[in-house]
């Protein structure tokens, strides 16, 4: 998707933005406030503007919706207004197979392009639930996302090869004045089969973690980029909020040892912490987003009002990464958001959906009175990951 708008001047309407915005030009602070909205670009000679989120999934009460469109309507001015916008989409998309939801995810084609028009341009597409739609599945999602490419809708996507015997080849993406290495992988695949040899998957163990390495030492050599960018679908745990320490250490080696700046992980379907990494002798700060989360699925459909705090609570909750980067620095703001379903509307056809919101305090003073309670103690326990 050729990204062509800005944020208007309404989003600037918080007394709070602009020493924000000031603050993470100069600097890499980890304290932030969830009550700013949206961060604007900042216009400067050769910056580039990215944003990371979490898994785009589609359970039922997701792609049973009659307008996918709903879906990013209060975001989608905000996702189009950076450079490159990043999603791993956790769903195959075969037109020829019928739509189905956990354990074995399909969607059509409006819905990827439901996306795409909502504001992304580069797709992950390695992760466990790749292969749940066998080798049909791997070539027509395959071909959904190249059609779109070759319409110049999205600037790249990475994860799935055309033959097993193909070595994982990062994609190159040119953007504007820039060029960035790009690759996605799993390390958890749900079944080892024929259609699971398609997609870059990588072996949870030491010996699979080192040869990794070592590919992606070969593909900086190979690529000069300005930026290299890793996505890696982990195995671990789901719905866990705090990052193993041993992911911690390799996700660090990477970024110091193989040349990557953002590390941007996902599969625990809930935000993990974030980190900024620096590497002795390079001027600019990297990046590590151990997870990112859903941005959108139907895991938190009926919430748990007794229960803020229950695991599967914070599947619905995430954060969003806006990313400057300049030759010389890095900077990046999460942005809180929430997957949204307004009881006041559920009756069906339009009314019945889940769509992203930006969660702060005023979001909370729209939601009926019976809910406020419970958003406002989500929304204290999302603001812990900013202390």
């Amino acid at each position: 998707m050729m990204k062509k708008s800005r944020l208007p001047l309404a989003f600037l309407k918080h007394s709070l933005l602009l020493p924000l915005l000031i603050a993470a030009v100069s600097c890499t602070s980890e304290k932030y406030s969830v009550e700013n909205e949206y961060p604007v670009r900042v216009t400067k000679k050769k910056t580039l503007l990215c944003t990371f989120t979490g898994d785009i999934m589609a359970h039922n009460v997701n792609y049973q919706m009659e307008n996918y469109s709903l879906i990013y309507k209060d975001v989608k001015t905000f996702l189009e207004s950076d450079d490159l916008t990043f999603a791993n989409f956790e769903i195959p998309v075969a037109d020829s197979l019928p739509m189905s939801t956990y354990p074995k995810f399909n969607v059509h084609t409006p819905y990827l392009r439901a996306a795409v028009e909502g504001g992304f341009d580069v797709f992950s597409l390695s992760n466990n639930h790749s292969a749940d739609q066998g080798l049909t599945g791997i070539k027509e999602t395959a071909g959904a996302v190249m059609k779109l490419y070759a319409e110049g809708k999205i600037e790249g996507f990475s994860g799935l090869r055309d033959n097993p015997e193909d070595e994982i080849k990062p994609v190159l993406i040119n953007k504007d004045s820039w060029t960035i290495l790009f690759v996605a992988v799993t390390q958890i695949l749900n079944i080892h089969d024929k259609a699971s040899e398609l997609v870059y998957y990588i072996p949870p163990t030491n010996q699979g973690r080192d040869e990794f390495k070592n590919k992606l030492m070969e593909m900086k050599e190979e690529n000069p980029c300005d930026l290299f960018i890793v996505s890696i679908h982990t195995n671990e745990p789901e719905y866990v909020t705090k990052a193993p320490e041993n992911k911690k250490e390799w996700f660090r080696e990477l970024i110091r040892e193989c040349g990557v700046d953002i590390v941007w992980a996902h599969h625990p379907h809930v935000s993990q912490e974030w980190e900024f990494i620096q590497v002795e002798g390079k001027t600019r700060q990297c990046f590590i987003i151990y997870s990112a989360g859903n941005f959108i699925s139907g895991q938190r459909w009926n919430i748990n009002t007794g229960n803020p705090d229950a695991a599967r609570e914070y599947t619905g909750d995430a954060f969003i990464f806006r990313i400057a980067v300049t030759d010389e620095t890095l900077t990046a703001i999460p942005v809180l958001i929430t997957n949204y379903r307004n009881p006041e509307t559920d009756r069906g056809g339009d009314g019945w959906y889940l769509t992203v919101k930006h969660f702060t305090s005023g979001f909370i003073e729209t939601v009926p009175e019976s809910l406020r309670d419970y958003y406002e103690a989500r929304f204290s326990l999302m603001r812990k990951f900013l202390e």
